[in-house]
This record gives C-alpha cells, structure tokens and sequence, in this order.
C-alpha cells in the first residue's frame, strides 16, 4: 500500500513549552503521536523518550526477517502485537527509569498512541488520551478508547459524553506510560482498505473542538489535501483558545500504481 502523511504540531495559544511529541515515518510507516506530562520539562522529555524509544525498538523487526525475538511468541498469528507490547514496555522503562535517577522529573510520564501498518493491517499501540479516527466511506469513527477519568464514568453509566465534555476532572489520565514500572497498553489490529484515512491527535485538538466541527473539517477530504485539513484544524483549535499543545498526523491508505 501506498501511504501519504501529514504531521504537525503547534505550541498553542497558553503554554510557554511543547510537551508532544509525534513520528511521521513514511519509510517504515510507524505514525505516533505522544503528549507528556510532569513538571521542569519533564512532560517534553517523557513523550519523546517514549517516542524515540518505542521506534528504536521496533524498528529492527520491519527492517530485519532474521531478528532474534527477545521474548516468547505464543500464538504466530499475533506475533506483531507482541512486538508492539514489547517495545512499549522498553518505552515505559526507559521513561521511568529516567525519572528515578532525575528526581525533579520524578513521575514524569506521557500518553501514547502508536499506528503502525503491517502486513495489510493497522496495528495499534495505545495509552493514555491521545486519540486515533479513521475515516472510512465519509464514516468517521474514533478506534482508541480514552483512558481517562470521565471516560470511565461513562462506561458506568454515571455520565454521558456532553457532560464529560465540561467536567471538572476530564483531565485526569487513569492509565499513562512512564509513572508506573509496569504499564497495560490496549492493542489491537484492523484490515485497512484503500481510501482510509487515519487521524492520530492529542487532547489540545479535540478538547478544543466540538466533534462538529473536528468531523465536518476531516470529511472534507474529499476535497483538499491531508496538510490543508491538518492545517485548519490547528487554526480553529487555536481561534477555540489553545489552551494546550496540538498535535496531529494525518495519513491516507493508497493503492499501488
């Protein structure tokens, strides 16, 4: 498959210090989109450790068919999301490693969320609240689930998504990369199909959008290209307010000439 991308990332309009953090590589076709958090720098260095880290250790197993795993595979067929947890958990300890022996970064950590096509697949490596849509036949449809405090209410029926959306505590993070030895990634894989769209983004994009205005903007595709889209989106999420950091990363699935 071909594959066109598009990433960018804006400071925003309140914080003096860009703590995303994203992999745009077309050549291995890894996309990932990472949003530290921690106090004196700490969130700047956490998602790009994190980020950095994960593509260091992956990267031998597109690259190389002879590769030595350096853990057990129980079920061939699902080798690659064994890879991806792998690499993720090498990610979690670089991070929090690193924070053990830097104590003003002590807790330090980011989300995560990593789209990486093999093999006619989307696998997906996911933490946090970093989000992936796909964008099929003018369907838009949001894959990763939000590990969040609101998000949870939600699955029990304690709040619905409009009041998640203003809720007081919809910035507390329940599951992250870094603050913890030990973290527990969602990971799964879909088909992809030609003409699917993927947007990987962080929270200063869709918490500054309403989903009419972040759904009509992507279903314009259609018409104007991944950098046009990727570039109105960080206008409008800058004209909501910009309260945070903004990162997207665009890419389309594209049949073979």
């Amino acid at each position: 498959m071909k594959i066109s991308a598009f990433s960018i990332t804006d400071l925003g309009r309140r914080r003096s210090l860009n703590e995303d953090f994203c992999i745009c590589d077309n050549e291995r076709q890894i996309y990932l989109v990472a949003d530290g958090m921690g106090g004196r720098e700490g969130g700047e260095v956490a998602s790009r450790m994190a980020g950095e880290t994960f593509l260091a250790k992956i990267s031998p197993f597109l690259e190389d068919e002879d590769v030595t795993f350096p853990f057990e595979i129980k079920e061939e067929r699902d080798f690659f999301s064994a890879i991806i947890k792998y690499a993720m958990e090498e990610a979690n300890t670089a991070v929090y490693q690193h924070s053990l022996n830097e104590t003003s970064k002590k807790g330090m950590g980011t989300t995560f969320t990593a789209a990486i096509l093999y093999d006619g697949n989307l696998y997906v490596g996911h933490i946090g609240d970093s989000r992936l849509y796909r964008i099929r036949q003018r369907n838009i449809a949001q894959l990763s689930e939000d590990h969040t405090l609101v998000q949870q209410m939600i699955k029990e029926g304690r709040l619905d998504a409009k009041g998640a959306r203003n809720h007081q505590k919809k910035n507390v993070i329940t599951r992250s990369l870094g603050p913890k030895k030990k973290i527990k990634p969602d990971i799964f894989c879909e088909r992809i199909i030609p003409g699917d769209i993927y947007l990987l983004c962080s929270d200063g994009l869709y918490q500054m959008l309403e989903d009419e205005e972040l759904f009509g903007e992507l279903l314009s595709l259609g018409e104007k290209d991944l950098e046009t889209v990727g570039k109105n989106l960080i206008f409008m999420a800058n004209e909501n307010g910009g309260k945070d950091n903004i990162t997207l990363l665009l890419f389309r699935v594209e049949e073979e000439n």
